[in-house]
């Protein structure tokens, strides 16, 4: 059986599921906490969820899979400037934290 839902579910579902890995990459890169493993299990569980639903949308595959690259690089690269800013600026809240208790 072949199924298919629409193109704008699929990819609104997708980027909902995608985003507690979005988040969970950000902060870490941004020293803003550290992250678990088991969080980093659920979150890369719930984003392969995503792709998932993205697959059953009715656009090509060639298409599903510029979707899927696009975001890719757009939250590595969220995650790149994230770590120069933290390198480049001594910017840690971590060590703030540590620092005041």
């Amino acid at each position: 059986m072949n199924y298919s839902i629409p193109f704008h579910l699929g990819l609104s579902v997708s980027l909902v599921l995608a985003l507690p890995s979005i988040i969970d990459w950000t902060t870490q890169s941004l020293n803003l906490r550290q992250s678990k493993n088991n969080l980093r299990l659920l979150t890369g569980f719930l984003e392969g969820l995503g792709v998932g639903v993205l697959s059953l949308t009715g656009i090509p595959a060639l298409a599903k899979y510029l979707i899927l690259i696009t975001i890719g690089v757009g939250v590595l690269s969220t995650g790149v400037l994230g770590r120069r800013l933290v390198k480049d600026t001594s910017f840690n809240l971590l060590n703030v934290h540590e620092q005041h208790e």
